[in-house]
């Protein structure tokens, strides 16, 4: 049964004012949920014993109301500014809450304060924000002033801070280049104007609603860069004008021009003006003055680029969530490229490198579903942690001598199995981090030497992998085959027998699979190419289990050749022939049949030993 809660009335001392109180759960505390003033009451106490928070709807004003008294137990107000559209004065005995002209809370022990209310203020009045750090919910809701002052030290506010009010209003505020201003504050944006300007004075700004085919004009791109930056930290984000022209003459950061072009949005063009000195964009992709370095590329970029010669570096994110850009030509000047340069790039279909590549960053192509073949140049020493991780489209992957390393995950791909069915690795590779060739089924090496790592790198550790089928490794003078899956301590333990003994420790890989299954195809695929008597023995070991799983599964073609190839026993023989029945299928017949004839000549050769 749902418990209804206690309500209680209680009148004020001089009988003026009605408090409707709601108990709060088991504790003797009170919320107010309404209350009813008389027409002349100028003072509201809040003083009742036992409440601690007033809670009101906008249903009633009290416009006699000038003054707010809050009592040490009250912890919580919310209210309408309209309910109390003449209250100017705040005196509070709370901890909570600030004396004041308008409604103001204490936070971090009263390190900073809040705005909450400023009451309806007039359009020859002025909004003072000294010590105020954030506004919050609609604090400005229903203020008729325009004049704001000290609002260079708000640092936070919400996105309906202005709502419904004159510095909202562009006929009682009319925008300066493009904006409505309170203050250091950029309230709105004209959604009219074809240009905006950001001022230098500008501390902060709302979640801008920009006209879109409009060109937004940056003078000082460290104050536009931050206040935006700021601005995204708002409940709801905008994007920018298409097109954004930067005419700063002062030394302008990186990560400035970077929080503009990586800002969510519109941003089609980027264009520098004749002040700037550092930076220069040729077709909405930004370099250095010098063309030495490639900074960062605007998001909506489609179709193919053609990085101009003479770029040797391309900076950490440059292309990153560039979605519609089809392929990238680098000039042989390009000696690196950055971290996430093309992550998520998911159009690119085709890479060509500089031919001087010598580094790149990690997951340099990370998620970039339309690759599916990449030609990686020998000048590069080492392909990086998660290079072309989650390129689920990826099938041909070219390698070149020169290239020494290939770091963790670098051809990872979460949640499917591998589109590379083949890798060739140079002579030139000497390590494999765990996981960079993962599960990619056939690898040649061009050395009979194994890389350090070999085991780790194509082997998983997780069983969800179990079932891809063998693994193979080839190199110049044999084959060998390794489990899709192992345990951390066998990978390892193999890879220690590598080291001591060379490939030729594969040959004992089927006892690391995870199942016995799997055990008995790699068994059986190292006794095809290499005759060993421990894969014979297991083998034999296990004829009749084998025997029984070729019934099951109607797959008679490993069960036939160990019959051919002469592993089994004259009593596992035996056992086979007794499984089938006259009256299976043709090609059991068939088995049955090959097992009585190595059962004869089994029986003759005694006969001709006697």
């Amino acid at each position: 049964m749902k418990k209804i809660k206690e309500k209680m009335t209680v009148v004020s001392a001089d009988g003026k004012v009605t408090f409707y109180l709601e108990k709060r759960s088991d504790v003797c505390l009170y919320d107010c949920l309404h209350l009813d003033v008389i027409d002349d009451v100028e003072e509201l106490r809040l003083d009742i014993p036992g409440m601690t928070t007033l809670l009101l709807s906008e249903e009633h004003a009290f416009p006699s109301v000038r003054k707010i008294y809050i009592g040490k137990e009250i912890q919580n107000i919310m209210i309408y500014n309209k309910t109390f559209p003449n209250v100017r004065e705040v005196e509070s005995d709370s901890n909570v809450f600030c004396s004041g002209s308008m409604l103001v809370r204490n936070e971090n022990f009263g390190m900073s304060k809040t705005l909450l209310n400023t009451f309806c203020l007039k359009s020859d009045e002025t909004a003072d924000l000294n010590g105020i750090a954030d506004i919050v919910g609609s604090a400005f809701y229903g203020c008729e002033c325009t004049k704001a002052i000290n609002t260079e030290q708000v640092k936070h506010m919400s996105a309906y801070a202005f709502r419904d009010s004159a510095f909202a209003d562009a006929k009682k505020n009319p925008p300066v280049d493009g904006l409505l201003m309170a203050g250091s504050i950029i309230i709105a944006a004209d959604p009219q104007a074809d240009k905006y300007v950001i001022p230098d004075f500008a501390t902060l700004c709302n979640s801008l609603k920009f006209n879109l085919s409009a060109t937004l004009v940056v003078e000082n791109v460290t104050v536009s860069a931050h206040i935006l930056y700021l601005s995204g930290k708002i409940e709801e984000v905008h994007g920018l004008p298409e097109t954004v022209v930067i005419n700063d003459s002062a030394c302008i950061d990186e990560l400035s021009i970077l929080n503009i072009v990586n800002r969510p949005g519109n941003l089609r063009h980027i264009i520098f003006g004749e002040k700037n000195t550092e930076y220069v964009a040729i077709d909405d992709i930004v370099y250095t003055k010098d063309m030495k370095k490639l900074l960062c590329c605007v998001k909506s970029k489609t179709g193919n680029v053609e990085i101009p010669s003479g770029v040797e570096y391309i900076a950490n994110d440059a292309f990153y969530h560039c979605k519609e850009i089809d392929s990238v030509k680098m000039p042989d000047s390009i000696t690196e490229i950055g971290n996430f340069v093309f992550g998520d790039c998911k159009n690119l279909k085709q890479i060509i490198f500089s031919k001087n590549l010598k580094k790149m960053g990690t997951g340099c192509f990370i998620a970039c579903e339309g690759l599916e073949a990449v030609d990686i140049p020998g000048s590069l020493n080492a392909i990086p942690r998660d290079a072309f991780r989650n390129n689920k489209n990826l099938k041909d992957v070219i390698l070149h001598e020169g290239l020494q390393s290939i770091k963790q995950r670098a051809f990872f791909e979460i949640g499917s199995l591998p589109k590379i069915k083949s890798l060739r690795l140079p002579k030139t590779v000497k390590h494999l981090d765990a996981n960079s060739l993962k599960e990619i089924p056939y690898i040649e090496i061009l050395s009979n030497k194994f890389p350090e790592g070999m085991v780790g790198a194509i082997v998983t550790t997780s069983p969800v992998y179990n079932d891809i089928g063998i693994l193979q490794v080839k190199t110049p003078d044999s084959l060998y085959f390794l489990p899709p899956a192992m345990t951390k301590a066998n990978i390892s333990r193999l890879e220690d027998d590598i080291c001591l003994s060379g490939p030729d420790a594969l040959l004992s890989s089927y006892k690391y699979a995870l199942t016995w299954d799997v055990k008995i195809d790699i068994a059986f695929a190292i006794y095809e190419e290499h005759k060993t008597a421990e894969t014979a023995r297991y083998l034999a070991k296990n004829a009749k289990k084998i025997a029984k799983k070729a019934m099951e599964t109607n797959d008679l073609e490993m069960l036939t050749k160990l019959l051919e190839y002469d592993v089994f026993s004259k009593k596992s023989i035996r056992f086979i022939y007794d499984l089938i029945s006259d009256d299976d299928n043709e090609k059991m017949v068939t088995t049955k049949a090959y097992a009585l004839e190595k059962m004869q000549r089994r029986a003759n050769k005694n006969n001709f030993s006697l």
